[in-house]
């Protein structure tokens, strides 16, 4: 899965990307316009625990790929910025919300919540053009006689018409079958969207924007306060150096933890783990997931060769130590593969190719 990190000129957007990939050996340009690419590694404290059991010899975490957009021109359509948008599976909306004479603002003054309209304005209008160049399809399709696009009409009409009214589309609830078609166009208004506030060191502590914070929830926009240049330098200092710089600061953690379990539960992701060749290695898929697709998410013979899945819940491998313990204890369980897995579970794919 990848996220977009996306904003106006000037914002913190390339700083706020390059604290969340940290310690990165490789972030990736893309060709021009299409902005960068790196990947952050999701925090999990059970990774910890199942590695000091389980002693291996390499461990990997889940990653995240983030996309640091084109910055967004103000007082302009999306243009080329369009294209690195909708290629995301979400999008961090960031908001400059911090006072520097010597950074200039495209709007010439901070004020986060117009910027928010704006922008949301710009992205409705995109989607509303998208969606009356299909309608245009449709019509001139069925003019010709050709009617399988016909089948498109009603859902196309129902998307023009709450953009109409200003909405996104993620407020419109859909029926399995109009999902797939909407899949198709990568509307920017039906990704899941969190705002990111970018302030400074007095932002954070004055709580300023907590009215703001409150509209935004009630239009099902969840987001959160934070420095981005404050956490870019918490992000590059060793461990002890950072619970030092924290506390200097008033801070029980870094706020990137928390925006990445925002993102987590955003996307609605899980975690499970495997065992393989003395690698422990943790894989996030979304919530609802069937053992046969995790299976594929590791490797495509899994999934096309599955015959059965062993499984355990995180708290009952704790509780006997080891895999071994784990089945003379009778804790491991035979699963089919329409079984969901659980976030914790422990995995082992049984398959044949």
């Amino acid at each position: 899965m990848q996220v977009g990190v996306c904003g106006f000129d000037r914002c913190g957007k390339t700083t706020l990307f390059q604290a969340l990939c940290r310690g990165e050996e490789e972030v990736h340009s893309l060709k021009a316009g299409k902005g960068v690419r790196g990947s952050v590694i999701f925090p999990d404290p059970r990774m910890e625990s199942l590695a000091l059991l389980l002693k291996p010899h390499k461990i990997t975490y889940s990653t995240l790929q983030i996309l640091d957009t084109p910055s967004i021109e103000a007082g302009k359509a999306l243009g080329s910025a369009l294209i690195s948008l909708v290629e995301n599976d979400m999008l961090l909306l960031l908001l400059r919300a911090f006072a520097n004479e010597s950074v200039y603002h495209p709007f010439e003054t901070v004020n986060p919540e117009r910027d928010f309209r704006t922008l949301k304005e710009e992205f409705i209008l995109s989607d509303l053009m998208r969606t009356e160049g299909r309608l245009e399809k449709i019509h001139k399709a069925s003019q010709r006689g050709e009617k399988e696009m016909e089948k498109e009409l009603p859902l196309m009409q129902k998307l023009k018409e709450v953009l109409e009214w200003g909405n996104f589309l993620f407020t419109l609830p859909l029926k399995e079958e109009d999902l797939k078609l909407l899949r198709n166009y990568q509307y920017i208004t039906y990704k899941p969207i969190l705002v990111v506030l970018n302030t400074d060191e007095e932002g954070l502590s004055e709580n300023a924007y907590l009215d703001f914070q409150k509209a935004l929830e009630e239009e099902g926009f969840p987001s959160i306060v934070l420095d981005a240049e404050l956490e870019k330098e918490i992000a590059e200092l060793s461990p002890d150096e950072q619970q030092e710089y924290l506390k200097a600061y008033g801070l029980r953690e870094s706020l990137l933890h928390n925006l990445i379990q925002k993102i987590q539960q955003k996307l609605n992701l899980i975690f499970f783990y495997t065992v393989v060749q003395e690698e422990l290695k943790s894989w996030a898929i979304s919530d609802g997931t069937s053992v046969l697709k995790a299976a594929g998410r590791i490797h495509s013979d899994m999934e096309r060769g599955f015959i059965k899945a062993e499984v355990i819940s995180y708290e009952d491998f704790l509780t006997a130590g080891s895999l071994a313990e784990a089945r003379k204890r009778g804790l491991l369980r035979l699963e089919s593969k329409d079984y969901l897995v659980r976030d914790g579970d422990v995995v082992t794919i049984k398959f044949a190719v």
